[in-house]
């Protein structure tokens, strides 16, 4: 019964674009770019920021998904359902994920909306809400793995536990409110610091705030195991350097941290193009420039761009945990826990993606 209703969805909103059916490469593309582009509405349980952190029903379960393909997950957000479909007609997105209210044409004059809504196919998932997932009904490929994909996690402990967390219980029992909460523009109590020094270094001030969260999450008595403190975690010689100490307002601690970034700016090597320039100095930040240069020196010794991040320079940070490669002769700093930045530039970059799509 369920296929019969899969089929009948097709044959209602696919009959005519796929009239003039193409070549299907949806799944191919998607595989070969490595990630996995979805639409999401902002609303307060689909996607939604609490406390610095994205989270949300349809950003858990598409994660899931883009997993399982094994590709990056990259979220769009619009409150026009008309520019939604659009989106996904030009090809800037490859699921519409969010609850759409279809209506079918009542005349033989069809509006663009109607005429866009006609070309998608809409899988339900087995949910108490109305939970439904687009995509072009040309689109086969992407629809022969999403289907088993929605029939299978629709029967998970998981899937229950996000019905759970974000439909029948939200936020009474899994987001409990407090003090710390705030208004749905705001991101911290330091909003009005971080765009104020964020200025500096010709950032959005978004992914200050970012990387902030990622160092404290926003908490301006945080201190590490290895002795950083404050809201940017700076080191004790770093902290000193800019004259900060435990007492330090945080806003103060902000300013700091933005000094500390544009001297790595400074130092890192002229020929990383500007927009290769943020991940460096992220990574940086975290592991210290002298493992930056040495991995652009191995970059260059295994036939790599030095100058670019992703899937280049980062690839080779990582080798630097490697005892036999740290003997390397072009390695002049040693061991480094290279995953962790990895990881760090990978997630403040992410998380300023949600932040931009939320906050505004």
């Amino acid at each position: 019964m369920r296929l019969l209703y899969y089929i009948l969805i097709v044959l209602v909103f696919g009959t005519t674009a796929c009239a003039k059916k193409q070549s299907d490469h949806s799944l191919e593309r998607i595989l070969e770019q490595n990630e996995l582009s979805v639409l999401l509405r902002a609303n307060s349980s689909d996607y939604f920021i609490y406390r610095g952190f994205p989270m949300g029903f349809q950003l858990e379960l598409t994660q899931l998904f883009a997993d399982y393909l094994g590709v990056n997950l990259r979220v769009v957000s619009t409150e026009n359902s008309e520019e939604s479909f659009q989106f996904i007609l030009d090809e800037k997105i490859d699921i519409v994920a969010s609850n759409i209210t279809i209506s079918m044409p009542e005349t033989s004059k069809k509006s663009r909306k109607q005429q866009s809504v006609q070309a998608f196919c809409f899988t339900p998932f087995e949910t108490e809400r109305s939970v439904s997932w687009g995509v072009l009904c040309l689109s086969d490929s992407l629809k022969n793995v999403m289907i088993p994909w929605i029939d299978e996690i629709s029967q998970t402990r998981k899937f229950t536990y996000l019905s759970l967390k974000y439909h029948i219980q939200p936020k009474r029992r899994f987001l409990q409110c407090d003090s710390t909460s705030q208004p749905p523009d705001r991101l911290s109590p330091f909003d009005d610091a971080i765009k104020k020094h964020t200025k500096r270094l010709d950032w959005d001030w978004r992914l200050l705030a970012s990387l902030i969260y990622q160092e404290s999450n926003f908490l301006p008595d945080a201190k590490s195991w290895a002795g950083a403190i404050g809201l940017m975690q700076l080191m004790p010689e770093t902290a000193e350097k800019y004259g900060i100490t435990e007492e330090s307002s945080p806003e103060e601690h902000i300013l700091a941290g933005v000094k500390y970034l544009q001297h790595l700016d400074k130092i890192l090597p002229p020929e990383i193009p500007q927009n290769e320039r943020v991940p460096f100095m992220l990574a940086a930040y975290n592991v210290g420039i002298a493992h930056i240069l040495d991995a652009r020196r191995l970059a260059v010794a295994n036939d790599k761009d030095p100058n670019i991040w992703f899937d280049h320079v980062e690839v080779e940070l990582l080798k630097k945990s490697d005892r036999s490669i740290v003997r390397d002769s072009v390695v002049r700093y040693g061991y480094a826990r290279g995953q962790e930045t990895v990881d760090l530039v990978r997630d403040v970059l992410e998380r300023w993606q949600h932040y931009q799509n939320l906050i505004k």
